[in-house]
């Protein structure tokens, strides 16, 4: 498959990550966070920036805490943040290597 050229330096675009993921991963239909990581699937995920920025980020699950927090690792930074899954914007896409 063909996808953005130079992805490497300037990432993959939103619209191309989920076909990304199914030519490369196994996917399983999403059921719930605690589901999918207790099944070993890292969850992709989309969310909005906080104000003042705009626009959204990919981010990745990889567990959960009690209360419905989200352990999450950014991509861009590595850093992993608790987030509250109501904080989700967008769709949740559960994958693992293949």
């Amino acid at each position: 498959m063909i996808y953005s050229k130079d992805v490497e330096n300037n990432g993959m675009r939103l619209s191309e990550l989920n076909r990304y993921i199914k030519d490369h991963c196994n996917t399983i239909n999403f059921v719930s966070y605690e589901h999918a990581i207790d099944n070993g699937y890292f969850i992709v995920i989309s969310r909005l920036h906080p104000p003042p920025n705009s626009g959204g980020h990919a981010t990745l699950v990889v567990g959960y805490e009690p209360g419905g927090n989200l352990i999450t690792m950014d991509p861009d930074t590595g850093q992993e943040t608790i987030i509250h899954k109501s904080q989700v914007q967008g769709h949740s896409l559960p994958f693992s290597p293949k």
